[in-house]
């Protein structure tokens, strides 16, 4: 990949401007994504992820346990 890049998304854009990682309690976890990304502090949950470091599929399947599901109409989980 070229350098900066991940999956398309251009990580030299992405702030971490509000947070320095994402919660590891499930309910902390869901509400902060959902005000990361009703806020446009990112345009994507897959934007949020490569900037936290995280895999998406991890973070859903994470959040399913709990069954909060992510809505891409929406851009959040509920």
């Amino acid at each position: 990949m070229p350098n900066g890049t991940k999956k398309g998304v251009n990580l030299q854009v992405i702030k971490k401007e509000n947070m320095d990682y994402l919660p590891k309690d499930p309910f902390m976890l869901v509400s902060s994504i959902n005000m990361l990304l009703r806020d446009g502090e990112y345009e994507s949950l897959e934007e949020l992820c490569v900037c936290f470091d995280r895999e998406i599929e991890e973070v859903k399947a994470e959040l399913l346990k709990y069954d909060y599901v992510y809505s891409e109409e929406h851009k959040a989980f509920s």
